[in-house]
């Protein structure tokens, strides 16, 4: 039998609700938050993984070099301080089809869920994944 520190792996899909489910996971974060989204745009998140950064997680972002994510009104600059920092990938001519988004090594958040206002009017879905440690890696 697996030693006390085993974690049971477990993985549920989500159509609705989002956002709570992904801001559930980013509370829970203790050590560090990985994102790699093409699309960025929900300020409700941005500013729940500053206050993550302030709380001493190391928040790491790469983003979709583009202009949806360049005009969409949030300070990206904000990101790169203290225990964060935010990069623009790709040249804007390739897209960045990312969406994942790796917590402590241990829960992986991924599918077809941009982190944005229009994400949530689409019929996107999100699937968590927990436990899975070579998953995370």
């Amino acid at each position: 039998m697996p030693s006390e520190s085993f974690q049971m792996l477990k993985t549920e899909g989500y159509f609705e609700g989002h956002r709570a489910v992904i801001s559930t996971h980013i509370d829970q974060a203790r050590s560090f938050i990985l994102v790699a989204m093409a699309w960025f745009t929900d300020r409700s998140l941005f500013d729940q993984l500053l206050r993550k950064a302030s709380e001493g997680v190391q928040v790491h972002v790469l983003i979709h070099n583009d202009d949806i994510n360049n005009t969409s009104g949030i300070d990206y600059g904000r990101m790169n301080g203290k225990n964060s920092e935010l990069h623009f990938i790709a040249d804007g001519k390739r897209t960045m089809h990312h969406k994942f988004c790796v917590i402590d090594g241990l829960t992986v958040l991924h599918g077809s869920y941009n982190w944005t206002y229009q994400a949530m009017a689409n019929y996107e879905n999100l699937t968590v994944t927990q436990g899975d440690i070579d998953f995370a890696a």
